[in-house]
């Protein structure tokens, strides 16, 4: 579903973010300004808490970027994972 300026709704939470969204899964102790910072982990800094998976909280088609370092050994089912991280992105978007 798409909101009133044309954006997915999940980007809607995310627009002091200049725009776009940008997503580091796995964030643990590398928080980075000017993503949403994504972990599981509740002891750590982040701006969401939830299986970078699944990432149930984020449509199809919502992300201009994702930075997953060192997270792809630490997900059960890789190829599915980055099936939905693929998912999430949309297209033409940027995996460094």
């Amino acid at each position: 579903m798409a909101s009133s300026r044309g954006q997915p709704d999940c980007w809607k939470p995310y627009a002091s973010y200049l725009g776009k969204v940008k997503l580091n899964l796995g964030c643990w102790i590398f928080y980075q300004e000017g993503y949403v910072n994504i972990d599981r982990n509740r002891e750590v800094r982040a701006d969401r808490y939830e299986d970078i998976s699944t990432l149930p909280s984020f449509e199809a088609n919502c992300a201009d970027e994702i930075y997953a370092g060192h997270v792809a050994e630490h997900v059960d089912d890789v190829k599915a994972s980055f099936g939905r991280w693929f998912e999430v992105l949309k297209p033409g978007a940027a995996s460094p």
